[in-house]
């Protein structure tokens, strides 16, 4: 059995997207992905990723497997994957009490 025939319908179409965009998009700017540094988020209401009975897609750029991930950290700002701003909250509160306390 080839690869393709083991990965579901939805990876093959978001991997071809993938594909046609993001690494001709990035091979035409002389730019390189960075394995380590990158990551991807299904977003939506609590209720609507709970409603979902799906696994996550597995995301492929190049020969490159890109890691899934209930949160990401983007320019110093944790974003969960329903868009709360709970764990974003309560990671700056407790660097500024370990702030503080060091006062």
């Amino acid at each position: 059995m080839s690869e393709n025939e083991q990965q579901s319908p939805i990876n093959l179409v978001i991997n071809d997207k993938l594909q046609g965009t993001v690494v001709v998009w990035m091979s035409a700017n002389r730019l390189m992905l960075n394995v380590d540094k990158t990551e991807w988020l299904l977003v939506g209401s609590r209720r609507t990723l709970s409603s979902l009975d799906i696994t996550r897609p597995v995301l492929q750029l190049g020969r490159n497997i890109v890691a899934a991930s209930d949160h990401v950290r983007l320019l110093g700002v944790d974003i969960v994957s329903d868009l709360s701003l709970d764990r974003h909250v309560s990671y700056v509160s407790a660097s500024c009490f370990y702030r503080l306390r060091q006062m």
